[in-house]
């Protein structure tokens, strides 16, 4: 008898969770984030998030920048090997050719950093 009422009770707060999760807005929310004001999380896509596109040649990077700005996506790191003539270092035209396409777009150069 016990354990049907431990069960009984497991099933109507997982039940009330899977409903609260279900309703639209922050019905979980603690309280509201206090943040400075005018800061936001901003987005950033990876170029390797078309890796097969752009490895085939069927995409660029100023393509990525297009779909970021279409998509409302703030920033792209467009990753060193998807540079034309990779492993050696691009052109300054090319680079400057891609941040002012950015720019244009206002798409933000992102570069991830790693610490080994």
């Amino acid at each position: 008898m016990h354990d049907s009422l431990q069960r009984r009770g497991f099933l109507k707060r997982s039940l009330g969770l899977a409903a609260a999760a279900a309703l639209p807005g922050p019905a979980l929310a603690l309280g509201e984030v206090r943040r400075r004001n005018g800061t936001r999380i901003k987005i950033a896509l990876n170029a390797y998030s078309f890796n097969r596109p752009l490895s085939e040649g069927r995409m660029t990077l100023d393509d990525v920048i297009d779909y970021c700005a279409l998509h409302g996506v703030d920033g792209v790191d467009p990753t060193g090997y998807y540079f034309a003539g990779y492993p050696s270092a691009p052109s300054d035209e090319s680079v400057f050719n891609l941040k002012r396409k950015a720019f244009q777009n206002g798409v933000t150069i992102a570069f991830a950093t790693t610490s080994h």
